[in-house]
């Protein structure tokens, strides 16, 4: 899940300076390793995220 959360902030230009991609990338890890989520509930957040990188028609 965090994967896809990352491929679609890359999509969108979200890591901006470049330069603090890293920490940026670290501190978004820390906050993803943090949860103590169920399967389900990672299903849960893994179809939110998918569904909003999905272009509207």
């Amino acid at each position: 899940m965090l994967n896809l959360c990352i491929k679609n902030l890359e999509d969108r230009n979200f890591f901006k300076p470049k330069e603090k991609t890293a920490i940026m990338l670290e501190n978004l890890r820390s906050i993803f390793y943090r949860m103590e989520l169920s399967e389900k509930e990672i299903r849960i957040l893994s179809s939110v995220i998918a569904s909003l990188s999905k272009k509207v028609d």
